[in-house]
């Protein structure tokens, strides 16, 4: 979605809790081709905790969290969601 959406302004930032070098071995092995941070407990509370992986924030051009989806969902949930920001 990185690829297809960011010339359009979408930026994707994934968070993982984990060690550094476990994040950058799965980011290389599953090719994602957005930025992937190292988070912390206090980064998690700071988004109304995290009761579910993966949890996917949605946040508008000015940094709102519009919607939280907690657990899978499919690229037509994410895409629809766009479809009202990316103007």
């Amino acid at each position: 979605m990185q690829s297809q959406y960011g010339s359009q302004g979408l930026q994707v930032v994934g968070i993982g809790l984990d060690e550094p070098e476990k994040l950058n071995v799965f980011a290389a092995s599953n090719g994602m081709n957005y930025l992937v941070l190292t988070g912390t407990d206090d980064i998690a509370m700071g988004y109304g905790g995290i009761s579910g992986i993966p949890t996917t924030f949605i946040i508008d051009k000015s940094g709102r969290i519009v919607n939280r989806f907690e657990g899978f969902r499919s690229k037509d949930v994410f895409e629809s969601e766009m479809g009202r920001l990316l103007l």
